[in-house]
């Protein structure tokens, strides 16, 4: 039996007992030696942030993890944002939300179920009292708090980009207290965000697809660049018989009409044989040969006959 007094023996990173599961024989060259030594890390860095000092940091940090709880800060910017935002804040908000549900299924159920990673010993690592939060019963990978800081800062700034960088900065405070508090080790941080940031991504698409869709229907055309498919500008390519111009905005509708006349006439001289042409033509034949013949000869004789009647009277 061993002595009572006995202190307990470290227990070894967990990255270490995971590497010792997934390869019990695996060679010095496998992947067993490098999450050994991830486990070391990650077991130093959380040592080396229990160690430090921070009068200044360990109360705002309590405060900050214990408002992330069950998702109550992120909960509660959705709410003012569907609340003071209108229709966009209504639209932004139903996406974090839908990303906060699809993360703790994923997360809460069976990543944390498979990977059955106990929580880091504060005591042992000698986080101070000042700093400690109840110390959760859920395994520890990955942080639940920091994948759904992610999945809403995700789902939130893929659908508003100008909310991304506020989020991500909050989410990455929050990801540090699980830390700070000494209720997670870094890597489950790390991990968390990784994770969370997928379904933040799939609810952002899924938000923003319709809305783009319906801007601009399908089969709708695209709009024209200013060149045509042979390379030419659209002003060099010659305009289609019978297809005037469309007014353009500065163009006044007398203009349009004198170039359409114009464009008119051509076509009638280069092409007599059209009907069209042939009204136009007789108009014009009859309108100005006509009209020069009754003017002109008509005139000149009323004027020649009646002005030699008078002289031959008087």
């Amino acid at each position: 039996m061993s002595d009572a007094n006995e202190l307990p023996k470290e227990v070894a990173p967990p990255a270490s007992r995971l590497a010792s599961r997934l390869e019990p024989g695996a060679p010095r060259g496998g992947l067993k030696p490098i999450l050994d030594e991830l486990g070391e890390v990650d077991l130093a860095v959380y040592r080396a942030i229990a160690t430090t000092p921070t009068p200044h940091l360990d109360e705002p940090m309590r405060r900050l993890t214990g408002l992330a709880n069950h998702s109550k800060l992120w909960l509660g910017a959705a709410a003012v944002m569907a609340t003071v935002g209108g229709r966009t804040g209504r639209r932004v908000a139903a996406a974090g939300v839908v990303a906060l549900g699809i993360n703790s299924l994923i997360v809460n159920v069976p990543l944390k179920i498979v990977a059955r990673r106990t929580r880091p010993d504060r005591d042992a690592a000698q986080v101070p009292l000042a700093r400690q939060v109840a110390m959760p019963l859920s395994p520890s990978f990955p942080s639940g708090h920091s994948a759904s800081g992610f999945a809403f800062a995700a789902a939130v700034g893929g659908t508003l980009p100008v909310t991304a960088a506020p989020l991500r900065l909050v989410a990455s405070a929050v990801a540090y207290s699980r830390v700070h508090t000494g209720v997670h080790y870094p890597g489950d941080a790390v991990a968390g965000a990784l994770i969370g940031a997928a379904p933040g991504r799939l609810s952002a698409a899924s938000s923003t697809g319709p809305r783009r869709a319906a801007r601009q229907p399908a089969g709708a055309d695209r709009p024209r660049s200013g060149r045509s498919r042979s390379g030419r500008s659209r002003s060099e390519v010659p305009a289609r018989p019978g297809s005037p111009k469309q007014p353009t905005a500065g163009v006044s509708r007398r203009k349009v009409t004198r170039k359409f006349n114009t464009y008119v006439t051509l076509t009638f001289k280069q092409d007599p044989r059209c009907d069209i042409a042939v009204l136009g033509a007789g108009g014009a034949r009859g309108s100005g040969a006509g009209g020069a013949r009754g003017s002109g000869a008509g005139g000149a004789r009323d004027s020649g006959a009646g002005g030699a009647r008078e002289s031959g009277t008087q």
